[in-house]
């Protein structure tokens, strides 16, 4: 019996030293699965159920192991005189005891314990605190140059239009020579079919406060006008242009404008121009180059269309456009936004002014429908916004006078009609009708007859005394006038 226990013993011994075929045929199944020798470690001692467990666990069975073996031997009275079962019988209390340790010390230690190691660690620490606050100490002065070095990190929130583009102090000769404008991301008016319902923050200006001179106020005007100009490009940069529409009816517009017809290509600067006009000058610019083509169809068709923009999106109803140079540049806490707006109100007062003279040229065409429809224009839009009233009435009351018998009627009933609208005007047309064709002395009969049809059509009530009054004076002026050339 001894000498069987014997032998297995050197047989097993034999299989520890040297790896047998099976480990080798294990390590090829582990590699040819992607595996390495971590998976090997970990599959090692399947047979024996000792895988995947931690060495202090191993060494606790093995010694439980050896313990249980030594009773059993002794118990079956087997002589144990062999060395390998005298190494077994000595080494079964010891390794039972360092089994019990390890037990122990995996089990959670008592709250004293605990609290005594917890003792010896902060003296270890308090002796190494001197130290760590000597280089706390050296720290901060790094600290604190580093953060003077860098700069302060941007917030996230939108930034204030005076902190985006600082007013300069216009201690420049011109707007080439001041500091150049920052390329920033956010449009500062947001886009609206009307600009004048736009709402801006509200400016008092001094009593004290100096007129600007001219050479300030137009670099205020160059400074808005490259305000007004970024707008537009970060508008068409940032794909807000077009922006109700759908893709497909942009691309159809792109075509439109590309490759349309005379009529699509108005119709659709139109469209572009009503979403937003603040932020589509190029295209309200391209309208206003139409509009002084000197092809008639082409001009007529763009006047007809600018004329309808103007009295839909572009004019207040409430009050005449003004000059930049007449807002309240001088006021403290003006934006960007007030000098986008103003520059943008300059340049339409302007664009205005050249449409009427485009008209104004149209009314002494030669085809008598071109000639028809300015004077409509003019009385639409005297009638409706109170821009270059006026120029618009002189322009009016001229029609009276007209070669064509056709258009002198319509004038002449046009007036009446912007008198039905607006019955505070009539003191002003009898003024204006008396300057322009009674006190001429080369106004012709035809414009004579029309005149005095056109005044006693006029409706008066108890508050016009002093229109009935002027027209009284009208009619003896007239009077006279007939029986001096008689």
């Amino acid at each position: 019996m001894a000498s069987r226990a014997r032998a297995a013993a050197r047989g097993n011994r034999k299989q520890k030293a040297a790896p047998g075929d099976d480990g080798k045929e294990l390590w090829e199944e582990i590699q040819k699965l992607g595996g390495d020798k971590a998976d090997l470690e970990l599959l090692r001692g399947v047979d024996d159920g000792t895988a995947g467990k931690p060495a202090k666990a191993a060494a606790a069975s093995d010694a439980s192991l050896h313990g249980d073996l030594a009773d059993l031997v002794k118990s079956l009275g087997l002589a144990t005189s062999a060395p390998e079962f005298a190494d077994i019988v000595k080494q079964a209390p010891e390794k039972k005891a360092k089994a019990k340790a390890d037990e122990k010390a995996a089990k959670p230690q008592p709250a004293a314990d605990v609290a005594g190691n917890d003792a010896g660690n902060a003296k270890a620490k308090a002796k190494d605190k001197p130290t760590k606050e000597l280089k706390a100490k050296d720290a901060e002065p790094k600290a604190k140059g580093r953060q003077a070095r860098e700069p302060k990190a941007k917030g996230k929130g939108p930034v204030p239009d005076d902190e985006a583009e600082p007013t300069p102090g216009f201690k420049i000769k011109s707007a080439k020579d001041a500091k150049p404008l920052g390329k920033g991301g956010r449009l500062v008016v947001r886009p609206a079919p009307q600009w004048f319902s736009i709402e801006l923050d509200a400016l008092t200006v001094g009593e004290d406060a100096a007129k600007p001179s001219e050479e300030e106020a137009l670099q205020k005007l160059q400074f808005a006008e490259q305000l007004l100009e970024r707008e537009n490009e970060l508008y068409e940069q940032g794909g807000l242009q077009q922006r109700s529409l759908s893709t497909a009816d942009r691309s159809f517009v792109s075509n439109i404008l590309s490759s349309g017809t005379l009529t699509d290509r108005v119709s659709a600067l139109t469209l572009i121009v009503q979403e937003s006009p603040v932020h589509n000058l190029r295209s309200l610019r391209q309208l206003m180059q139409m509009v002084q083509k000197k092809n008639r169809r082409e001009a007529l068709l763009a006047v007809g269309c600018v004329k309808d923009l103007m009295l839909l999106n572009l004019l207040p109803a409430d009050r005449k456009l003004k000059h930049f140079v007449d807002q309240p540049i001088a006021a403290a806490g003006v934006t960007n936004a007030h000098w986008i707006l103003w520059a943008f109100e300059d340049k339409l007062k302007r664009h205005y002014f050249d449409l009427i003279q485009v008209m104004e040229a149209m009314s002494y065409d030669p085809v008598l429908h071109t000639r028809q429809n300015m004077v409509a224009f003019f009385e639409d839009l005297l009638e409706k916004k109170p821009e270059q009233e006026q120029n618009l009435l002189r322009l009016l009351v001229n029609k009276l006078g007209d070669k064509e018998r056709q258009l002198a009627a319509k004038a002449s009933y046009l007036i009446l009609r912007l008198l039905n609208a607006h019955p505070n005007m009539k003191h002003i047309v009898v003024r204006t009708i008396q300057e322009l064709l009674l006190t001429r002395s080369s106004t012709k009969e035809r414009a004579q007859y029309y005149t005095m049809i056109t005044l006693n059509q006029v409706v008066l009530s108890s508050k016009d005394a002093a229109t009935a009054n002027l027209l009284l004076d009208v009619y003896f002026t007239f009077f006279k006038k007939l029986l001096g050339a008689t």
